[in-house]
């Protein structure tokens, strides 16, 4: 009964003193440990207060249910990938198209090789439905600051289907560096060295209007 999915799926609270902090810590980090050893579908929240060493009525005045605290750790790791990628992304601009589209799948790549939780989290989180938006989400907002880097490629140029191809690469480039995270290092370095490839011959064609 306790992972049943409640409507209100919004932390109930941002703690403000250090004790209460610590407590929401540990709650974060014992949830990330289940996620990392049994995987997300047994993500418990007896479990997570045990091992947090907490009682259930503090989870509770954290979070209204099991979604709410696995969209709190989702948007954890959101933020720090756009943060991520728009640095890399503003670094990418003095770069070539080649240069910088290594660039930035290289820090993803390594980021989501160094969180395996995050990676569990999100495949777990496409069955959820207000997980899976979130995920959308995350999406969209990549693509815009990939459609900025774009445009500063093309020189100003206009550049028809642009919003869109963004939104393209921010997902696909996604599932691929999941998956290659996954994988041994030789085999996930050469799908990504494949996949940037790709990814840079399409750019020049869309910003540049050079023929593969």
């Amino acid at each position: 009964m306790e992972d049943i999915a409640l409507p209100d799926i919004e932390m109930r609270k941002l703690p403000l003193q250090d004790r209460s902090r610590a407590r929401l810590e540990a709650i974060q980090e014992a949830a990330t440990s289940i996620i990392l050893e049994q995987g997300l579908p047994k993500m418990g929240i007896r479990e997570v207060a045990r091992r947090a060493e907490v009682n259930i009525a503090t989870f509770y005045q954290f979070f209204p249910n099991k979604t709410s605290l696995l969209r709190q750790l989702s948007e954890t790791y959101m933020i720090e990938i756009r943060e991520l990628v728009q640095n890399a992304g503003q670094r990418a601009m003095a770069m070539s198209i080649e240069d910088g589209v290594e660039h930035i799948c290289t820090g993803m790549l390594d980021y989501f090789r160094a969180n395996p939780a995050y990676i569990e989290l999100w495949s777990g989180g496409q069955a959820n439905p207000e997980l899976r938006d979130v995920n959308l989400d995350d999406s969209y907002q990549n693509a815009k600051f990939l459609e900025l880097l774009g445009r500063h490629w093309s020189g100003g140029r206009e550049v028809k289907g642009l919003e869109t191809l963004t939104l393209l690469l921010s997902i696909t480039t996604g599932h691929v560096l999941r998956h290659a995270a996954l994988m041994s290092k030789e085999d996930g370095d050469a799908l990504v060295k494949a996949h940037c490839e790709m990814v840079t011959a399409k750019l020049r064609v869309a910003l540049l209007g050079h023929t593969v």
